[in-house]
């Protein structure tokens, strides 16, 4: 196999856009040479901020193609008919008639002959080339060819073994050849590349790291060294560090100091003021619970070591913080309490009226939920009151993410308690898939009544997630909540806080249209993604469906404990055996219920049971649905599981003894009443009709 080897070399293309370029420029190569009979294999694409390179093994020329092609039908227009032959360069009896089951047609079988991958490639990559999907481009010089940025050379090259194979072709001004550049800076000169050994050989012998991989690996590599031999710790940072990956090809790791006076801001200022406006790094002291040093990478290894590079980013980098020490400052001569004030001017949304109404309801819910598990209503209360106050401070108008960080510090200047800080700072959480969810319970209290009130509010407003449209991330509400619920050990009946929410809406606005409607539309939007999040945990879908409760009391973490106990009961002897008497007997009702058109009641008369199986088997039945009305709301629900186990005898004797279709209809009806007793105690636990195994 011969290797292909194909460099884009240009200016510097936007971080943002490397990788999605790379990738569309893989797919094109891969799928054009395909087409054209050639399967490439071991397919690698590399970008760096000045080239998007593609590598993959080829056979020097193309396997023969069959190209078939459907002509009119054989009584079609003779015109119609000659233009077909003229476009194959075939006569009448070359080709083939084919009933389509829409008639008879004519189609012609055109065997292509295998060409050199140099002749494919030169007529395929300009077209490529031409067509690239930029959202934006732009054209130098005299040419029409456009592109993201100049580009300065195209490599393209075929080699095998010590032979190389030019793939000659023209793009605007540009010719292609097997000459390329090196680092803009520090290696200028243009040099020949023979085959991908000797490329990645030269790039880095001429300071380009065109491998992205290794580019990152080994940025990652420096700041966390370099920050150790420091005696700091670099604060992870995964999307920046991506970003700047994009904007150096050879990138050398630089330190600056952050002035003291500078010190007193909170480490998240400092680290996101310099992450947004200078793309720093983070050097985290922890014996001093600061942020000392910043890190940066220059595309250059400097003379002097970097220190000129260092001066100046460092004045940069104070003028940039002591913007934010004025926000801050201006921010804590007022307490949280009037920063809420101004939230009274605040919309929310035009339908569901200003941030200030919001916390009111949020605050209901919040304490609501409080008396329900049991916690101080008081700390709750003033939590929901201030969680949302710095939304109207300076610091947040100028970075949005820090809202909550910064009403932590707000309120813990003012003296306000421990957990109320918590609060403030972490009602939003879930943020992320990522994101840690554990929380306390005061916290817990407001960041459900937050997400609720998004919920109940969009719902009542009918501003519904449709298909993959969910503009008011109202899905990442409802997995918060199931995530704050689970994470933290809550039990909630979800019914009840849906309602409590409702109420609280229509109290302020006329929103009482379907509220039922509404609460159970949203209940099965929450119960949905409920759903997911269990299946995501490998719990199954039939297990899933069977625990899922009746829709008046939905309690998330009790379907949640009872999809695992009951995924595990089912797989041990005791479960199976169970399943299958419980199989056999609904099976006999159900086929009784469709074939009557009826659904028999579980009531079944003692006085027309004739034998002991019977008499047995119902005070079997009538003993356990007494003993799991103590166990299911209190949620014993493998305790449950566990007393089902003493149907197995008792049922295994009435289908072995018994014939529950006797010719008697008044014996028959009464044992098929007493399996839908037995189908109706069993429901109350778990609906087995549901499980598949």
């Amino acid at each position: 196999m011969a290797e292909l080897l194909i460099e884009i070399f240009s200016e510097e293309i936007p971080a943002k856009i490397q990788k999605t370029s790379a990738e569309h420029l893989s797919k094109s190569f891969v799928e054009s040479l395909c087409k054209n009979g050639i399967i490439c294999t071991n397919s690698k694409i590399f970008y760096s901020p000045r080239r998007l390179t593609f590598v993959c093994h080829v056979p020097l020329t193309s396997d023969d193609v069959l190209d078939e092609r459907k002509g009119p039908k054989i009584d079609a227009n003779p015109a119609a008919i000659d233009g077909f032959l003229k476009s194959t360069g075939l006569n009448l009896e070359q080709l083939e008639q084919r009933d389509t089951g829409k008639g008879l047609f004519y189609f012609a079988n055109i065997l292509k002959k295998g060409q050199k991958t140099t002749d494919i490639c030169e007529q395929i990559i300009p077209d490529i080339l031409h067509k690239f999907p930029f959202a934006k481009s732009m054209r130098w010089g005299s040419g029409d060819f456009k592109w993201v940025r100049p580009v300065q050379k195209i490599l393209a090259i075929l080699s095998e073994n010590n032979a190389v194979y030019p793939i000659d072709f023209q793009v605007g001004h540009l010719n292609s050849g097997n000459i390329t550049g090196g680092h803009h800076f520090m290696s200028p000169d243009l040099f020949e590349i023979q085959n991908f050994a000797d490329y990645t050989q030269k790039m880095q012998d001429n300071f380009v790291i065109f491998n992205q991989d290794i580019r990152k690996e080994k940025m990652q590599n420096d700041l966390i060294e370099t920050a150790e031999k420091l005696g700091l710790v670099y604060l992870s940072d995964d999307d920046l560090l991506h970003e700047v990956m994009g904007l150096c090809e050879y990138p050398v790791i630089l330190v600056g100091d952050i002035a003291d006076r500078f010190q007193n801001l909170p480490p998240e200022v400092l680290k996101t003021s310099m992450r947004s406006h200078q793309k720093f790094f983070s050097f985290y002291d922890k014996i001093s619970d600061k942020i000392t040093k910043f890190a940066t990478f220059c595309n250059i290894i400097p003379d002097d070591g970097g220190d000129l590079i260092i001066q100046g980013n460092q004045r940069v980098l104070a003028a940039r913080l002591s913007d934010g020490q004025y926000f801050y400052e201006l921010d804590l001569k007022k307490p949280l309490e009037i920063h809420a004030e101004k939230l009274e001017n605040v919309t929310y949304h035009a339908k569901l009226g200003t941030q200030s109404q919001r916390i009111g309801r949020i605050e209901s819910v919040a304490s609501y939920i409080a008396k329900t598990i049991n916690v101080d209503c008081g700390t709750v209360s003033q939590i929901a009151r201030l969680a949302k106050a710095d939304l109207s401070t300076a610091m947040v108008g100028e970075f949005p993410e820090l809202q909550g960080i910064m009403g932590a510090y707000y309120a813990k200047h003012y003296g306000h308690h421990q957990n109320v800080c918590d609060g403030i700072k972490n009602h939003y959480k879930p943020v992320g898939a990522g994101d840690d969810a554990v929380m306390s319970l005061f916290t817990a209290c407001v960041a459900i009544a937050d997400k609720i009130d998004s919920l109940a509010g969009f719902w009542a407003i009918n501003e519904k997630p449709t298909g993959s449209k969910d503009p008011y991330a109202l899905r990442r509400a409802a997995l918060g909540i199931i995530r704050i619920i689970l994470d933290n050990n809550i039990s909630l009946n979800m019914t009840d806080i849906l309602n409590q929410a409702f109420d609280v809406l229509s109290k302020q606005f006329d929103k009482t249209d379907n509220i039922h409607g509404q609460i159970a539309d949203l209940q099965n939007f929450i119960l949905e993604r409920l759903k997911i999040y269990m299946r995501d945990k490998n719990i199954s879908h039939d297990v899933i469906s069977a625990v899922i409760p009746d829709m008046s009391d939905i309690n998330i973490i009790y379907v949640y404990n009872n999809g695992f106990t009951l995924q595990d009961f089912i797989k041990t002897e005791q479960g199976q055996s169970l399943m299958q008497s419980y199989r056999r007997g609904i099976n006999i009702l159900s086929v009784e219920e469709k074939k009557n058109n009826t659904t028999y009641d579980p009531v079944a008369q003692q006085t027309r049971f004739d034998t002991d199986y019977e008499q047995n088997l119902f005070k079997i039945i009538a003993n356990i649905e007494n003993d799991i009305k103590d166990d299911l709301p209190k949620n014993n629900f493998d305790s449950a599981l566990l007393k089902l186990i003493g149907l197995q005898n008792p049922l295994s004797d009435f289908f072995e003894h018994l014939m529950v279709n006797d010719s008697n209809p008044q014996i028959r009806q009464n044992r098929l009443g007493l399996l839908s007793y037995l189908r109706q105690v069993i429901h109350n636990v778990a609906d087995f009709s549901k499980i598949e195994c």
